[in-house]
């Protein structure tokens, strides 16, 4: 699926003027920014474990979490920190590509222009009440879609309780419970807002949530493309 931004410049200029174009266009860029940098801390991170852990057979992996082959340029745990970092801030990027977006539709749909529509503090234009402003289709369905998901309420929740409360611990685990060796970087389990969450991997939980979010954005951004050019 392709999104054609340069069509969605076009009607946004049409419809609502230059000044509005300006700050579409920065919510865009903000936008494929957060995407850019969700991607970046996510490589970051993976190629950090695979520097101390790469190549190295099942049996020594808990060895190699205990130190045992570090060298004076190489330490297990000092990668395993910066892994860490990465994540937290692939994690951040990523749940904040959701607050971008619905900013991005509020404004590339012309609703801060209509008195109806409207929301007067800049501080409220988030989901619940965007959502009240939108007409069922489908862009409140894609939006809904991109913020209701389980996989994004577990996103949001290892982002706000880190935000907020503390950040949730990101360790590296070797699972020998299984057919085949799991190994890779783990959030450690937490609780936020009533909700208990076990011990999760971080790499298909990351992977999958941005390969999701993907679809929806182009699926969003067809929609309001759509809706644009029915405007007369």
């Amino acid at each position: 699926m392709r999104w054609d931004l340069g069509e969605l410049r076009r009607q946004v200029e049409r419809l609502f003027g230059e000044e509005q174009l300006r700050t579409v266009n920065q919510a865009l860029r903000t936008i494929g920014n957060r995407r850019e940098f969700s991607r970046f801390h996510y490589n970051e991170a993976r190629l950090r474990m695979e520097e101390v852990v790469e190549g190295r057979a099942d049996f020594e992996l808990t060895a190699a979490l205990l130190g045992a082959f570090d060298t004076d340029e190489r330490q297990f745990s000092t990668s395993r920190f910066q892994a860490y970092a990465h994540t937290v801030a692939c994690v951040h990027n990523m749940h904040s590509v959701a607050d971008n977006m619905v900013h991005f539709a509020y404004f590339a749909l012309g609703a801060n222009l209509r008195p109806e529509a409207r929301i007067s503090n800049e501080r409220d234009i988030t989901w619940p009440k965007v959502s009240k402003k939108l007409a069922a289709g489908p862009i409140k369905q894609g939006l809904s879609a991109l913020l209701d998901d389980p996989g994004f309420t577990y996103l949001a929740a290892v982002s706000n309780h880190s935000k907020h409360r503390s950040i949730i611990e990101v360790g590296y685990s070797v699972n020998f419970g299984s057919e085949e060796v799991e190994h890779g970087l783990r959030f450690s389990p937490f609780s936020y807002d009533g909700i208990a969450y076990p011990p999760t991997w971080v790499r298909p939980t990351l992977v999958n949530e941005y390969q999701r979010q993907e679809g929806l954005i182009l699926t969003i951004g067809n929609a309001i493309n759509d809706e644009l050019r029915a405007q007369h």
